[in-house]
């Protein structure tokens, strides 16, 4: 005995979907720093110490001079010894030429010597120990000022605005696979015993 059959297979559709995505692309440069220091400064300013020894007195004490007085001193003793000098010598030519005018000359040579071998005491001066130093000091004592300047430092950010650019996405749908039914029939022996 023969039974037919039917046999239905169905596919289903398929979609597919394609999907490209959106694209955000952000450029951005690093901002400029400018850092500008100036540095610190540190001002010393010295005033010396001064010294000051005034020794008029002691010299006016002594009966000495300054050097500008003691040289004129001793310039015009100079001067005056020249000139004696010069006298003992013109004396002396005075005496010679006596001889020429019938002058004895041992005469005339024994007053020459005697009047060489004069000396004369120079004026020795008696100081009082007593008298006082007459020396003057004063100090005026120096300083030290400083001066402490402190720096700055300064700082600037300079930024830069971000570059944007945008690529759209895409979405797609398809079908991958259409809908189908399938229908077979079909008639096959079958035994079939009662």
């Amino acid at each position: 005995m023969k039974i037919g059959h039917v046999l239905i297979q169905q596919t289903f559709a398929q979609t597919g979907i394609r999907n490209t995505p959106a694209i955000l692309n952000v450029d951005s440069e690093h901002a400029d720093l400018n850092l500008n220091q100036k540095p610190a400064r540190l001002r010393i300013q010295q005033i010396d110490a001064e010294l000051t020894v005034d020794s008029s007195g002691l010299r006016r004490a002594f009966q000495m001079h300054s050097p500008v007085s003691f040289a004129k001193e001793l310039g015009s003793e100079g001067l005056q010894a020249g000139i004696v000098a010069i006298g003992k010598i013109s004396a002396a030519g005075d005496d010679m030429a006596r001889i020429e005018l019938g002058r004895d000359p041992k005469k005339v040579f024994a007053d020459l010597v005697k009047r060489e071998s004069i000396w004369e005491d120079p004026a020795i001066k008696v100081v009082d120990p007593t008298i006082n130093n007459g020396i003057h000091i004063e100090i005026s004592p120096g300083s030290v000022k400083v001066d402490y300047l402190p720096g700055e430092i300064s700082l600037e950010a300079i930024p830069h605005k971000p570059a944007l650019s945008f690529q759209r996405g895409e979405i797609k749908v398809y079908l991958q696979q259409n809908y189908s039914v399938d229908i077979d029939s079909s008639l096959r022996p079958i035994d079939f015993k009662i």
